[in-house]
């Protein structure tokens, strides 16, 4: 088994991961900070694998869109060529990330909490 990775490479620049409990944000999972090159992710028990896999690529996808300047008012041409890029060099430069993203997702975990989970979905 892969262990956590502790750091993305993102158009060669190291972010560190920081694997937390909980965040001081409420109800979000992750954070990335890029003028430190941080990104924080809550990895509680009671959080299902999905969406802690979800949470480090969504906030590596920060990290690509600060590094390269993708603003509000950019096209979605921009945008989605500017997040190709970022995601090939992540898939080339990361390979430990990727495996253990892999991993986590064929395991499809589900939170120990069962009864956390069922209580959010009822509310839907």
């Amino acid at each position: 088994m892969t262990q956590r990775p502790n750091t993305v490479r993102i158009l060669s620049r190291d972010y560190k991961i920081e694997w937390v409990d909980s965040l001081d944000i409420p109800e979000r999972y992750g954070y990335c900070y890029a003028p430190s090159q941080t990104i924080k992710v809550a990895s509680d028990e009671d959080i299902a694998t999905d969406i802690v896999v979800d949470t480090v690529m969504h906030e590596a996808l920060h990290g690509i869109t600060s590094i390269l300047g993708i603003e509000d008012g950019a096209t979605e041409e921009e945008t989605v060529s500017a997040i190709a890029t970022g995601i090939t060099t992540i898939l080339k430069d990361s390979p430990q990330l990727i495996e253990w993203c892999i991993e986590q997702l064929a395991d499809r975990k589900t939170p120990k909490n069962k009864s956390k989970t069922a209580k959010m979905k009822s509310s839907d």
